[in-house]
């Protein structure tokens, strides 16, 4: 508890973080104290003297977001604490962070976090594997470069099964976007038509569903928010989309009704909308199931 005390007295006050404290408590059993690292790392790394170089702040962020998915801690009630999940998101969004980025030195963070994700998996029990590709890996593999920079683990027998199954999901949230994107295209021309202004089409972030499309409201200073989802088999729908003109007139009608979306409870307005699968089915052609579990 000493430990935490002093990491919260570091956090909430406004003077340097000595690394060598940082370096320290990363050696601590108690995963609370871990957990604290890597909320230090991640919100209050420019405070940390002298400053942590990118691939000292990629292995103490890799190593703590690790040990939290190897506890399988599902407990986030106290103030610093990281579920094995959240850990496993903090892995998805470094990694993609340094693709992201084009000096060199973000390439090694990139090889060393792909190699240090590669030992962990091959080490780690059931639960922990289960926590690293569905929190941290198939959402890695929603960005298609990704799935390249990971191709070699298809030949390794210990992490074919983890790329098989991220690249599944990845494949589907991929085509997913491509279908919503062309959708936002074409319910944006409807408003242009319309009469609306400065209209944005915005594809989700890594691990976020939908696309986006926000336009500007009649009285020029409310800027609305529709969020488009689709309960639609991503294939089946492009499938669709190329071959058939009333689906994809169907879709953008759908999205366009305002009674078929849905107030968001958090945000002033923003609105989701979900294409149903049941306009697949009407249009789908004979030889081309579009059947889906949803709607």
């Amino acid at each position: 508890m000493a430990t935490l005390i002093e990491i919260n007295a570091f956090f909430c006050g406004n003077l340097p973080i000595p690394k060598s404290k940082v370096v320290g408590w990363m050696q601590s059993t108690d995963i609370r104290v871990v957990g604290a690292v890597l909320h230090i790392i991640l919100k209050a790394s420019s405070r940390i003297k002298p400053a942590l170089t990118m691939e000292e702040y990629g292995d103490i962020l890799l190593h703590a977001a690790l040990r939290v998915v190897a506890s399988g801690n599902k407990d986030d009630e106290s103030e610093y604490a990281y579920t094995d999940y959240e850990a496993a998101q903090v892995l998805c969004w470094w990694i993609v962070k340094c693709h992201n980025q084009t000096p060199v030195q973000a390439r090694k963070c990139l090889d060393d976090a792909k190699q240090t994700l590669a030992d962990f998996y091959q080490n780690e029990g059931e639960d922990a594997r289960r926590c690293i590709v569905d929190g941290a890996l198939e959402h890695i593999f929603e960005v298609e470069e990704l799935q390249k920079f990971f191709n070699d683990w298809k030949s390794n027998p210990d992490l074919a099964q983890a790329y098989r199954e991220a690249k599944e999901w990845g494949d589907w949230h991929i085509q997913e976007s491509q279908f919503l994107v062309e959708i936002a295209k074409l319910f944006v021309e409807r408003l242009k038509a319309k009469g609306h202004r400065e209209l944005i089409v915005r594809k989700a972030n890594v691990g976020q569903p939908g696309t986006t499309v926000e336009w500007l409201l009649p009285d020029k200073s409310t800027r609305q928010q529709l969020v488009i989802l689709s309960h639609i088999k991503p294939a089946v729908a492009l499938d669709l989309m190329k071959n058939d003109d009333a689906f994809t007139n169907s879709v953008v009608e759908f999205a366009l009704n305002a009674k078929n979306w849905e107030k968001s409870d958090f945000k002033e307005n923003v609105f989701t909308v979900t294409v149903p699968a049941r306009l697949s089915r009407i249009h789908t052609r004979p030889g081309n199931s579009g059947q889906d579990e949803n709607g």
